[in-house]
């Protein structure tokens, strides 16, 4: 528990940060705090009810940074707007605390987020549980040793000579609640998101280096002058020599997304193609013929390797889908929900009703049941 000489420093620093006089060294305290919290704690402020709190700190960051009205903008704790302006903390953690006191939330059953749990398949078809095999060496094949480096980390390493003439291809795949890291033979590394999965041969014996994703992957590809990486993603294929890229493609998403972070990479789809350039996402919808090119922030895109998540002008349900991967559990719309957009950045090791809990500061209410998520005005 939180002494009241604690509670009093967090009220004044959540006070400084509404009213715009907190310095860097006092954000960085509160933010510390704040990732640290206990939600069985129960501090809250006694004079304001939640609706007044909200209210008011809305009011207050509206008229300084001239936001535009509440009802086509959700607000989270940590609330960062991306405009011409400067960054900003709309909520402060006592709004957070009043809301804890006056729950709307139902909760039959709370889900933990998700883990390093993924499944390998080996080019016979045998299925390894890796979340259930001890670290160290899992197996060899084609001149290739598979080892456990720790939790949710996998290397391939070249231990001998193959015979094979075809390619042995393996399969790592991540289930919804999931994520896990490859570190292929060639010393690429691949982080998988959750309910994702990656296709590559043991070894690159070719001119090239294939692999074939579904889902999302952050990639840091070894340079290699002589053997160009590429990625195929939903028919979008991604050409590399070596750097760093995140690459966002979910069936259930309206387009497939390839952001840059280093380097350069070529993107094509049928008869279209384009350079992108550190900074850069390049993206194209379903069943469209041309890439869409734009800057966008990269931690933002790759908080959920960091553990994070980062919502940035992200629309319901589009935040609704990355839980619905991460919890693994069913998202139900019950009645009119406005599709609005939330800004924040949330701790992915949070429990689910954490991270609920937080969005119920932006007027967006939810039932838990069993795996269910029921998502309510």
């Amino acid at each position: 528990m939180t002494s009241g000489k604690d509670n009093e420093r967090i009220q004044e620093l959540a006070a400084k940060w509404r009213n715009g006089t907190i310095t860097k060294e006092e954000k960085s305290e509160f933010n510390d705090w704040y990732n640290s919290f206990d939600d069985t704690e129960s501090a809250y402020f006694a004079d304001e009810t939640p609706e007044i709190l909200r209210e008011r700190m809305f009011r207050s960051v509206q008229i300084r940074e001239n936001l535009p009205n509440r009802t086509k903008i959700r607000t989270l704790v940590y609330f960062r707007i991306v405009a011409s302006a400067a960054v900003l903390l709309l909520f402060s953690t006592a709004a957070y605390f009043l809301m804890s006191k006056h729950e709307n939330m139902q909760i039959v059953k709370d889900i933990p987020a998700g883990t390093n749990k993924a499944v390998l398949t080996l080019a016979n078809g045998s299925k390894i549980v890796l979340d259930e095999t001890a670290d160290g060496e899992v197996t060899t094949q084609a001149g290739i040793t598979i080892s456990k480096a720790g939790s949710g980390h996998l290397v391939y390493s070249v231990s001998g000579t193959s015979n094979d003439s075809k390619p042995v291809y393996n399969t790592i795949e991540t289930p919804r609640g999931g994520q896990y890291q490859v570190i292929l033979p060639d010393g690429t590394k691949i982080w998988l998101n959750a309910a994702s999965s990656i296709k590559f041969p043991t070894i690159f014996s070719g001119k090239e280096r294939n692999v074939t994703l579904s889902g999302e992957a952050y990639f840091e590809v070894a340079h290699n002058k002589d053997k160009p990486f590429h990625v195929d993603a939903l028919g979008i294929q991604i050409e590399v020599l070596g750097t760093h890229f995140n690459v966002n493609a979910y069936q259930d998403e309206d387009a497939v997304k390839t952001t840059l972070l280093e380097g350069s990479v070529k993107l094509m789809h049928h008869q279209a193609s384009t350079l992108l350039k550190p900074g850069q996402q390049g993206k194209v919808s379903e069943g469209g013929d041309r890439f869409e090119v734009s800057p966008v922030d990269t931690s933002i895109v790759t908080a959920w390797k960091n553990e994070m998540f980062v919502f940035d002008n992200t629309d319901l349900h589009a935040l609704m889908r990355q839980l619905s991967r991460w919890y693994n559990i069913e998202v139900v719309y019950k009645g009119q929900v406005a599709n609005d957009v939330f800004f924040g950045k949330i701790d992915r090791k949070s429990r689910l009703s954490k991270v609920l809990r937080i969005l119920e500061l932006g007027d967006v209410h939810f039932k838990i049941e069993d795996k269910k998520l029921i998502v309510m005005p």
